[in-house]
């Protein structure tokens, strides 16, 4: 006859037992349903697309060979096949699509307990491009992705809370939150500008937030901008000189020569680009002693720089082509011989 303790034992050891394969079979069986749903998706797809190449093979334009599919599985259901469509395609399906049908379906979907849904939802809002109602509210949604979708709508129609709502997501938790924040400010440009330099001038500015006022700069962010140059974080006093970079003035190009000393390769190079967009002729020979820099980003940036500057800095090219085979004559001979097209966006 066993002991008590023993019998207690073996009793707690069933029970894990059946714990772990209880938990091994939930796994398994969410294992298959997802799996199943993935190869259900991938064969509609790949149909779907099958029949799109078919239409352009009869030399049908493209985005009315998009739109033709979709009355054969629906615009939710294209939203979710394609998981994102814009541009005239997107004009086209929404031109095809029961609009009204659509718009509730998606709304419903929206409205939905389940983030993958709310997700489908916000997906069919951008393929409706339809401004009512209002789904700004979809980017204090719990889930990033569904935050992250709702920023190009609100980029297609803004409006002054939904550029607020924007603007707070550049401090997101989530990174492809934060990223779709800024790319929709950016999208929507001068109507955001106001509401930027507002937050700009409140408080410490972040180094997205200093990025997405660099896209449109203006001359009132000057004060921010010279500030920040001195915060102890790189990537913030890199955002704040390429942000001087584009306000440009007396003020902003002295600074920019003092960041060409900077410990970070990041700011340095950012500089340099600045000077170079600006034209700085007189920071020509500060931006010569950078083409011996450790880090070939910030050689690279001051000689695309000098190249911007025209005869004096190609002037100082020249003589560092011909110094030896050291850094600086590499990098001097490399830009030189690009075709000013790859410098282009160097300096800006």
């Amino acid at each position: 006859m066993s002991a008590p303790g023993t019998d207690s034992l073996i009793a707690l050891a069933l029970a894990s037992a059946l714990i772990c394969i209880w938990l091994a079979l939930a796994v398994f069986g969410v294992t298959w349903i997802e799996a199943r749903r993935a190869r259900r998706d991938r064969s509609l797809r790949e149909a779907w697309l099958a029949r799109v190449r078919a239409s352009l093979r009869a030399e049908q334009p493209a985005a009315q060979a998009v739109a033709a599919r979709v009355a054969e599985v629906g615009l939710d259901a294209t939203s979710r096949l394609t998981a994102r469509i814009s541009g005239q395609a997107a004009q086209e399906l929404a031109a095809c699509a029961d609009e009204s049908a659509s718009l509730r379906g998606a709304q419903r979907l929206c409205a939905s307990r389940l983030w993958w849904r709310r997700l489908r939802g916000m997906r069919t809002r951008n393929l409706l491009l339809s401004g009512e109602p209002d789904a700004s509210a979809m980017l204090r949604d719990p889930n990033a992705a569904v935050r992250a979708e709702a920023a190009p709508w609100v980029a297609a129609h803004p409006s002054p809370h939904g550029i607020a709502d924007l603007i707070s997501l550049l401090d997101d938790e989530a990174m492809r939150v934060r990223l779709a924040a800024a790319d929709a400010l950016t999208r929507i440009g001068r109507e955001a500008t106001d509401a930027v330099q507002r937050r700009l001038e409140v408080g410490p500015p972040s180094e997205l937030l200093l990025e997405v006022a660099g896209r449109n700069p203006r001359a009132e962010m000057l004060p921010v901008a010279l500030g920040a140059c001195h915060c102890d974080e790189a990537g913030v006093r890199a955002a704040a000189t390429f942000l001087l970079g584009g306000i440009g003035g007396p003020a902003a190009c002295e600074q920019l020569v003092h960041l060409l000393e900077d410990p970070s390769p990041a700011v340095r190079s950012a500089a340099a680009a600045g000077l170079g967009s600006l034209a700085e002729w007189r920071s020509a020979s500060a931006l010569a002693e950078l083409l011996d820099d450790d880090v070939w980003r910030v050689r690279h940036a001051a000689a695309a720089a000098l190249r911007a500057l025209g005869p004096m800095g190609r002037t100082y090219l020249r003589r560092a082509a011909r110094s030896g085979p050291r850094p600086e004559a590499e990098i001097a001979r490399h830009v030189m011989d690009l075709p000013a097209v790859a410098l282009e966006w160097t300096t800006r």
